[in-house]
């Protein structure tokens, strides 16, 4: 058997954050960037929240793991949106927690 090097794992990570793992999630941003701009909103928060209105059938929140979500964001700021990272703006609150915001 042969052993995988680190610059052949890495390449196997990259390629399998591609297309078949982030469309499910870009579709959900999509839809509510959709939504958010009809309303002349120009940033979405909490973009991996499933919104009742989006008649999802699932309203289950599915959030990504760390590299996933990365991959996510890359593709979105190589299309120019502007993503960024908020820290808990009420520490100590038990409602209150980091978010994150897209911008276009």
């Amino acid at each position: 058997m042969k052993r995988m090097n680190a610059i052949e794992a890495r390449d196997m990570t990259n390629e399998n954050l591609k297309s078949p793992v982030i469309d499910p999630y870009l579709g959900i941003i999509y839809t509510r960037i959709e939504c958010a701009a009809k309303e002349g909103k120009s940033s979405v928060t909490h973009p991996f929240h499933v919104p009742e209105n989006l008649g999802y059938e699932s309203r289950r929140q599915t959030y990504p793991s760390s590299p996933v979500k990365q991959a996510i964001y890359g593709c979105l700021r190589s299309q120019g949106y502007e993503i960024i990272e908020h820290e808990d703006p009420d520490p100590g609150h038990p409602c209150s927690c980091a978010y994150d915001e897209i911008k276009w």
